[in-house]
């Protein structure tokens, strides 16, 4: 009796903590318009993540709310700027509800001379937009949003969240021997 007593609370305890609001999600928008190319490419990606947490709690994580927003090697929330680098992110708004995701961001670095330098800007619904330069070439790629550029956003798991897996495995099949011990005694 006092085992499942303890056991009931265990897992109301687990389940409580289950429904903590997830704090970082990653994403992935499939498919653009090369303007090079002029072409649709239908495998073309974005992806990144992004972390925050919905201070004000209007059910939409914002710019002020985010402690994370990666695309590639780059945080463009923590991202460095001085003399010869650029970084930021000028708007960010996340439904979880509706999963919409809008962002607009940009970084530019080069090197003290100017011989060597490269960007990105990327304004989601509209463009993403690369450079590179260097003193034998000038290289762009733009990617345009389309009707068919889809997006998918996904919750990353916290390892507080693979704990609580765990251990709820652990005491189902606990209880699943202590049954079937009883059972062949009994």
């Amino acid at each position: 009796m006092r085992s499942n007593i303890i056991l009931a609370g265990l897992l109301a305890l687990s389940s409580g903590l289950a429904l903590a609001e997830t704090s970082q999600w990653s994403f992935t928008y499939t498919g653009f318009y090369s303007k090079e190319e002029g072409a649709f490419l239908p495998d073309r990606v974005l992806t990144g993540s992004f972390a925050g947490s919905d201070s004000n709690h209007d059910g939409v994580l914002e710019r002020a709310e985010l402690s994370s927003l990666a695309i590639g090697p780059i945080d463009y929330i923590t991202c460095e700027n001085n003399a010869y680098n650029a970084c930021s992110t000028t708007s960010f708004a996340f439904n979880p509800t509706s999963k919409s995701l809008s962002f607009e961001l940009g970084f530019s670095n080069h090197d003290p001379e100017w011989y060597l330098g490269r960007g990105r800007t990327v304004v989601t619904g509209l463009s993403d937009y690369s450079y590179e330069r260097d003193p034998s070439k000038f290289v762009e790629k733009t990617y345009a949003w389309t009707a068919q550029t889809a997006l998918a956003v996904v919750p990353v798991p916290e390892p507080a969240t693979w704990a609580m897996l765990g251990a709820g495995l652990a005491i189902v099949a606990w209880r699943c021997r202590e049954g079937s011990a009883r059972r062949r005694r009994g």
